[in-house]
């Protein structure tokens, strides 16, 4: 991870090169090692871009930080020019429906979207649907779909929802794996033993991976896998984690597991929830958990429109 007090420097370096029409911030990645990052928004900007900085200045190990933030600068000129273009409007939707990307927000998150912003409620959770400008190694430029995305293709919130589901199981495809591989691949190293066992849902790039939970079929293999229902745990908006009914401790404990998880351990915008959800393998369906009666989380869209 960069030094904090350099990548300060070096943010507020670029900050006085671009002025205040871009408002330049610090950001980190999710997951696996953490890296630090620069994000961009400037006043005319639909989309955020984001340099990681042991990226980018890992090349460029000679460079004062002057220069850094000179070349950085120019990165981003460069950068969000080539991005504009894209997302000018009108663009027709049988590109843009191939590049579609959902996501999931917790409700603390979803009450800041601005009421133009495109949204669809799920369980607890809030649906948001981004287009995929460009994706790099260390991130993914997006644009945020809004209402009048949708009035210029004229679709509705359902044909988007199919396709973008669709769209980010095919660019984002789930990972599922046990704590133990998770662990392993973290530290580099052969598997560590963890007592209970315990599964992770993310996907392949580990970037808003909660979004796993809405693909078609995931959860129901998961279970026929498991051969028996299963808690999720909302760990963050970036990946889940699954426990097995007969290794899980009770609900009430797991509940409290995830309020203190949520309370010293993430970033607001990156909290999902608070209360654990059970996968019933025989209905199909995610509930809450404890709540039998409450009508399961089931995503519904028309399978005979076209793919």
């Amino acid at each position: 991870m960069t030094d904090s007090a350099f990548a300060n420097r070096l943010r507020e370096q670029v900050q006085e090169l671009l002025g205040t029409g871009v408002r330049v911030t610090l950001c980190h990645s999710p997951g696996g090692e953490e890296k630090t990052g620069l994000m961009f928004q400037g006043e005319q900007d639909i989309a955020r871009p984001v340099l990681y900085l042991e990226t980018f200045c890992g090349e460029k190990e000679e460079d004062s930080l002057e220069e850094l933030a000179r070349k950085i600068a120019l990165w981003y000129a460069d950068t969000i020019d080539q991005e504009r273009m894209p997302c000018a409007f009108p663009i027709e939707y049988s590109s843009a429906r191939n590049n579609l990307v959902v996501k999931l927000l917790g409700k603390k998150e979803a009450e800041k979207l601005p009421e133009q912003v495109v949204s669809q409620k799920y369980l607890d959770f809030v649906m948001v649907f981004d287009l995929l400008l460009a994706m790099q190694e260390e991130t993914c430029v997006t644009c945020r779909i809004r209402r009048e995305h949708l009035e210029k293709w004229n679709i509705d919130i359902k044909r988007l929802l199919f396709d973008a589901e669709a769209a980010t199981r095919r660019k984002f495809p789930a990972l599922f794996q046990t704590m133990e591989e998770v662990i392993a691949s973290l530290v580099n190293c052969a598997a560590i033993p963890v007592k209970e066992q315990i599964y992770v849902l993310t996907n392949e790039r580990k970037y808003w991976g909660a979004a796993t939970l809405l693909y078609k079929g995931c959860l129901e293999e998961i279970g026929n896998r498991l051969q028996e229902d299963y808690y999720v745990i909302l760990s963050s908006v970036h990946e889940v984690i699954l426990l097995p009914v007969s290794r899980a401790p009770a609900c009430d404990r797991i509940n409290q597991m995830i309020q203190e998880v949520n309370e010293t351990q993430l970033k607001e915008e990156e909290v999902l929830g608070d209360t654990a959800y059970y996968y019933d393998r025989v209905k199909k369906e995610l509930r809450r958990a404890g709540s039998d009666a409450e009508k399961g989380g089931t995503i519904e869209t028309d399978n005979h429109m076209e793919n």
